[in-house]
């Protein structure tokens, strides 16, 4: 054999050679800040003096688990492990607890926080930059904030208490607190020239906001409202979309009604000019009589 194979050689060797027992304690309970996959080894892995193949390989294990369940059996996936390296075996690597919980903080927050389901917590950060939270069996953690019974940019004080309830850390959490609430998004793209909308531009949908007071959440009376402008399909409606339509023109034959004692009773007039809906405007009779009335769709008015 040439010696430059000697290295490759000794390397061949060394990593077929069984590992003697070592042993890894991960964290009891993990929790998440945005995504499962953020956690890491720093985040799972307490104390270890296994090889670092070996953590890795736990690491990818607990994770692959955590994508289906909030609790992991260590020894399901030291089997999974054993299964997948063929120089592990049980009696090798000796992994405590027996069982770790990985939590969304958005669910577990939502729960102490009392919030509504349709609320969310997004873009989690913690003042320390960590991706994650992750603490002993004997330790909890305890959360408050004073604005959080509405949507919108939010601070939230986390304690971490020992089982006897003293505060042995805070730390803080910036977050945006959204709401899940039926929207509208429109089926094609809308020309701003367009004369009114039709519902059936619109598909519904469900989606998160901070801020829902521009949103609309229902189409009732959305023909007599045109686009300000061009939209593009799959855009979500707004009322900064909308512009009042022109409902009746002037001197168009109009149809006004009044309710009398029940009794509706109608006859045509001329309009003295455009209107909205919603505006009061200006009818003339035949034999030249001015009345006033709201108007409530194209080409017709309720005299009140």
């Amino acid at each position: 054999m040439g010696l430059k194979f000697l290295p490759t050689f000794f390397y061949l060797l060394f990593i077929s050679y069984p590992v003697l027992g070592c042993e890894i304690e991960l964290y009891s309970n993990i929790f998440y800040l945005n995504n499962v996959d953020a956690i890491n080894q720093k985040s799972i892995v307490k104390e270890s003096n296994c090889p670092v193949s070996i953590n890795e390989l736990i690491v990818n294990q607990v994770k692959q688990s955590a994508l289906t369940s909030s609790i992991v059996n260590i020894a399901k996936i030291q089997a999974n492990a054993i299964a997948d390296n063929s120089r592990l075996t049980s009696s090798i690597v000796h992994i405590l607890p027996r069982e770790i919980f990985i939590k969304s903080l958005n669910q577990v927050l939502k729960e102490q926080l009392k919030l509504d389901q349709s609320y969310d917590f997004f873009d989690l950060k913690l003042n320390n930059s960590d991706k994650s939270l992750s603490l002993d069996d004997n330790f909890s953690i305890d959360s408050t904030c004073d604005y959080c019974q509405s949507s919108g940019d939010k601070n939230v004080k986390i304690n971490i208490t020992q089982s006897d309830g003293t505060v042995i850390k805070t730390i803080w959490l910036n977050s945006k607190l959204k709401v899940k609430v039926k929207t509208f998004k429109l089926s094609k793209n809308i020309n701003f020239n367009q004369e009114h909308f039709l519902k059936s531009d619109f598909i519904e949908s469900y989606d998160y906001f901070t801020n829902i007071d521009q949103i609309l959440t229902n189409l009732e009376g959305i023909e007599f409202y045109k686009p300000n402008k061009t939209l593009l399909s799959g855009h979500t409606i707004t009322k900064f979309d909308l512009n009042p339509a022109q409902l009746i023109q002037s001197g168009a034959s109009i149809k006004a009604s009044i309710n009398l004692q029940g009794l509706e009773i109608s006859k045509n007039f001329t309009a003295k000019r455009n209107a909205q809906y919603g505006e009061i405007i200006e009818l003339q009779s035949n034999n030249g009589k001015i009345i006033r009335g709201k108007v409530i769709n194209f080409n017709q008015v309720v005299i009140e």
